[in-house]
């Protein structure tokens, strides 16, 4: 068991969660780690790597944080691939399709061969028009289909493509909520965190620099939406460096939002600019209500939820192999 402070100071009300302090535990491994964008599937936690190193992920157990695998090749040989964007997780089928933008497609990895052949190259990819690039929040639908957004394709909130590249615009899911959120936007800009949570079938939509979220069907209705933030900063709006919220996780359970609510760093007295990552964590039941208000004892660069064993993997710049894990289990014994 994790250690963990819990320091209740309110009842749980709509908008009056209880208010805790969460102590991390730094997670130690064999390697540096370099931080990056992070997913969890079974008892693997599967971690992306920077632009400039040779493989594209590592691959580590969630038991012990051992190394299983360092692999997926970078470059643009067959197999390869050349600028990662993310991965997709099939977890039915065991396949994580990697997107790759600098091929222009997306590649197909069998987790189990990953695992067993270090030097495993897909054997399948298909094209992704470059008119949607930069293609973001993907994820995969139960259905067989890739969910993402675009700035290129703004007639939708969310879009979808089958597993040959092509647009399927029966399933795409119209912008019943934040008409305006492509408004201004730039080639890169993403103003939207787009959650799929398949225990619910239903779409989280985070907004990036205002403070505002919703819960809706996966025909656009909304479930519940919600810009009375608790204790909110009023220091967000479109910017560079900018948030109101940082990153979404959710569950059956619960909904963990992470809150920056501000310019995330500032310029030192060199002129450099000092990243402060945010380190509230709200908490929201799928009714719409706060539950709990959490302070983290270090920064959250990326985080994902481990679901079975109820505790936020993130990175922090505060350790040498920058991964920490928090325990989440003492929200659940309500």
């Amino acid at each position: 068991m994790l250690p963990f402070l819990w320091s209740c100071q309110q009842k749980t009300e709509s908008i009056f969660p209880q208010k805790l302090n969460l102590i991390g535990e730094e997670i130690k491994v064999d390697l540096i780690i370099a931080a990056g964008d992070m997913e969890i599937h079974d008892n693997l936690l599967i971690k992306g790597r920077d632009y400039e190193a040779e493989t594209a992920i590592r691959i580590f157990d969630l038991a012990d944080f051992s190394l299983l695998t360092n692999t997926i090749g970078r470059g643009r040989g067959p197999g390869e691939v050349a600028n990662p964007a993310g991965g997709v997780l099939d977890e039915v089928n065991d396949i994580l399709w990697f997107t790759d933008w600098g091929k222009n497609c997306i590649h197909q990895f069998y987790i189990d061969s990953v695992l067993v052949n270090p030097h495993y190259k897909a054997t399948t990819s298909f094209a992704i028009d470059k008119s949607w690039i930069p293609t973001m929040n993907m994820f995969y639908l139960p259905s067989g289909h890739i969910g993402f957004t675009s700035v290129m394709l703004q007639k939708n909130l969310v879009s979808f493509m089958d597993l040959s590249g092509n647009l399927v615009d029966s399933l795409a899911i119209p912008n019943k909520i934040y008409p305006d959120v492509w408004k201004d936007a730039g080639f890169s800009d993403v103003p939207l965190i787009c959650l799929y949570v398949p225990e619910k079938d239903r779409m989280l939509i985070v907004s990036r620099h205002e403070n505002k979220f919703s819960v809706i069907e996966m025909d656009g209705t909304p479930v519940f939406q919600k810009e009375d933030i608790p204790e909110a900063s009023d220091k967000v709006f479109a910017g560079n460096w900018e948030r109101a919220f940082y990153t979404v996780e959710a569950d059956k359970e619960f909904i963990f939002l992470v809150y920056a609510g501000k310019r995330m760093g500032d310029f030192n007295a060199e002129g450099e600019f000092q990243i402060k990552y945010p380190n509230r964590l709200l908490v929201v039941d799928w009714k719409g209500n706060y539950r709990y208000d959490i302070t983290l004892d270090h920064g959250v660069m990326f985080a994902t939820l481990d679901k079975e064993r109820k505790r936020l993997i993130c990175d922090t710049q505060d350790f040498d192999n920058c991964l920490v894990s928090y325990d989440l289990s003492g929200l659940y014994k309500e």
